[in-house]
């Protein structure tokens, strides 16, 4: 791989925006039925701010390879395929960890537009939902909530797995790596075409069940589909979008009286991706205790904030506050702010605490309550 980066010209900048950007709209539009990302026009992009030709790649993948088993296998002759390896090798040489992991989502995605095109050639928007709707209960596709979702579980173990060996450039784990991402992605798409053809032989379709029905009601946080599709949105936002709702962390820190210094660090690190299932199960938790929207729009929002960061002794194992604890001491320990926090007093301790509850339920407060005017 030295070669080939020393005949590149990477814009570091421009390559990692281009890259998150692509990523954080496929996902978005994931969400659709029927929806496989076009991913095609974008393989000149990387070209463009890698300052590589697809005859640099090819002559790579050949040095690469050499004569090992891997090198007689198409998907591992892509020039893509290679160069999106290459990206992720030069993202970790970077420290760039946040490149590295959008740059394994693209490929992950890839992937499965890859299979999906094979697999389902003409797809019906309704006969889609349905199968979505009805797939068994071990499905990664259902187990995730969504594709998209399932994206981002698949890439994550992707990261884990293989981090190490991308870094090292170990030929034999790369290829490995390339083979796992297919065949995952693979079985998961074959299986969800089984059923999504059994569906469409039978007629089958995804109904609203009455029309208009709902559409006059405020939003109820039972546990279902919806409740879990609004989780998903709103740590999207956090996690892949970057948000940073000003508004809220200004009322959290005038609530919690602690530094702006602190309070700016702590929500710019929340915009990662590693963070993704801490803010679900955060979310989950808060929701739990609501019955309806009014409940966020109006004053008594905060007398339940406060209720849940006022728990002292409870039976429950997994509970709002000690989620919140949790996620805060992980974010202390990446900032490497721990020695200043070990030398807080308990209040102290508390109030950043409380400024965490109270900035990511503002975010949901802020959103819900906008939709609901």
């Amino acid at each position: 791989m030295e070669q080939l980066l020393a005949k590149s010209k990477i814009d570091k900048q421009a390559l990692r925006k281009a890259i998150v950007k692509t990523v954080a709209g496929e996902l978005t539009k994931l969400s659709e039925p029927c929806y496989y990302p076009n991913l095609h026009k974008f393989q000149y992009e990387l070209y463009k701010h890698t300052g590589l030709t697809e005859k640099d790649v090819k002559e790579f993948i050949k040095r690469f390879w050499g004569k090992t088993k891997w090198g007689q296998f198409l998907l591992h002759k892509d020039p893509v395929t290679m160069l999106t390896i290459f990206i992720m090798k030069y993202f970790l040489d970077e420290k760039d960890q946040l490149g590295f992991q959008y740059a394994v989502l693209l490929h992950t995605i890839r992937m499965y537009t890859n299979r999906m095109h094979i697999q389902i050639k003409f797809c019906n928007a309704d006969t889609f939902k349905y199968t979505l709707e009805h797939l068994n209960k071990s499905h990664l596709f259902y187990r995730e909530k969504t594709i998209p979702n399932a994206l981002f579980y698949l890439a994550k173990q992707f990261q884990v797995k293989y981090q190490k060996y991308i870094q090292d450039a170990n030929i034999d784990k790369i290829g490995a790596f390339v083979q796992e991402v297919r065949t995952r992605i693979a079985q998961s798409v074959k299986s969800f075409a089984t059923l999504y053809y059994k569906a469409n032989e039978k007629g089958l379709a995804f109904r609203t069940p009455f029309e208009g029905e709902d559409e006059d009601k405020p939003y109820q946080f039972e546990k279902t589909e919806k409740v879990e599709r609004l989780v998903n949105e709103i740590v999207s936002k956090i996690t892949v979008y970057k948000l940073v709702d000003a508004k809220a962390m200004s009322d959290a820190k005038t609530i919690s009286k602690i530094k702006t210094s602190l309070a700016t660090l702590i929500v710019k690190e929340l915009n990662n991706l590693e963070y993704e299932n801490d803010l679900k199960q955060i979310y989950r938790l808060f929701v739990e205790g609501l019955t309806d929207i009014k409940q966020l729009c109006q004053t008594q929002f905060f007398t339940y904030v406060k209720k849940l960061m006022s728990v002292k002794r409870t039976n429950e194992k997994v509970y709002f506050k000690q989620q919140i604890n949790l996620l805060l001491l992980k974010i202390i320990n990446k900032l490497k702010y721990d020695k200043q926090y070990k030398k807080f007093t308990t209040q102290t301790k508390f109030n950043i605490n409380t400024f965490l509850a109270h900035y990511l339920a503002m975010i949901l407060r802020n959103m819900l309550c906008s939709k609901s005017k």
